[in-house]
């Protein structure tokens, strides 16, 4: 099992959805951002961004999750 990501992706994951719950009015996308803050499953920020599209703060979210998956790169292992 891969061990949490701790510092900077974590940051900047947690930044980019409480910034963009600070955006929206309550209701089902707040709701997603929330579980995705309480709960980050794959399945709950696929839900996010499935929300996010043709949205404005899409983006950021993308930012944060390709910083995620750049510090995740240390968990890799790839065989030929």
């Amino acid at each position: 099992m891969m061990e949490r990501l701790h510092g900077a992706p974590s940051a900047y994951y947690c930044a980019a959805l409480y910034m963009t719950l600070r955006e929206l009015p309550p209701g089902p996308t707040s709701d997603l951002i929330r579980h995705a803050i309480d709960a980050p499953t794959p399945e709950a920020i696929r839900a996010v961004l499935t929300a996010g599209l043709g949205q404005p703060w899409r983006i950021r979210i993308e930012h944060a999750l390709i910083e995620v998956g750049i510090a995740a790169t240390v968990f890799l292992e790839c065989r030929s």
